[in-house]
């Protein structure tokens, strides 16, 4: 078993430089790691200090992913929210230029085996996709930037098989097993919808100009 531990403690002593340096650490990690944009279209007149300059005026989300019921309208502060944290240069505020639309197009759930006698492993995979298109209305709502985005998560479960001491039970054992495998070997719980599509929403603001 391992054990964790947790360090309690001042770090008022840390110089500053260090601070910054993991904060800009933690900076470039998430861009390094931010999911890649399907089908990125970007128009020229949308650059970064046009976006800063004249923000976003609202985000509208649209649901059509048939497999979960959400509120879209409950989502639209989520899309913000994001957008705040990773983006807060960008001022978010009603009148401004442009307009966020967002679109869930699927959320599927998977699952899979790996059977590696005497080791079984079981996994369940989210993935969520979804499509942003961001509108200039100072520009008869043109499309300035559009691209879909899937973001995906995964539990997963490992057991153990016990070795039969006589040969003459193994077809009986295997008979039982495949009939209570699903039982025995059960698969986790699929990881959580809102966490997988936050990183979904906080993929395109990172990836935004």
């Amino acid at each position: 078993m391992i054990k964790l531990s947790r360090f309690v403690g001042k770090v008022s002593w840390l110089p500053l430089f260090l601070v910054v340096a993991c904060c800009t650490g933690c900076a470039q990690l998430e861009q390094w790691t931010k999911p890649t944009v399907q089908g990125l279209v970007v128009a020229p007149s949308f650059t970064p200090d046009r976006l800063v300059v004249d923000g976003i005026d609202r985000v509208v989300v649209k649901n059509l992913a048939s497999d979960i019921k959400v509120n879209p309208d409950a989502l639209s502060p989520e899309v913000v929210a994001v957008l705040r944290d990773k983006r807060n240069e960008i001022k978010i505020k009603p009148g401004s230029r442009y307009v966020v639309h967002v679109t869930l197009l699927s959320n599927s759930v998977t699952k899979r085996t790996d059977d590696l006698d005497p080791d079984i492993y079981k996994y369940v995979t989210r993935t969520v996709k979804v499509n942003y298109v961001i509108t200039d209305s100072m520009d008869a709502d043109a499309e300035v930037w559009s691209g879909i985005i899937e973001t995906s998560d995964e539990t997963s479960a490992s057991y153990k098989r016990e070795k039969k001491q006589k040969k003459s039970d193994k077809v009986l054992d295997a008979v039982i097993e495949s009939m209570t495998k699903s039982e025995t070997y059960p698969y986790p719980e699929p990881p959580v919808f809102d966490t997988t599509l936050r990183w979904n929403f906080e993929g395109f603001a990172l990836n935004l100009p």
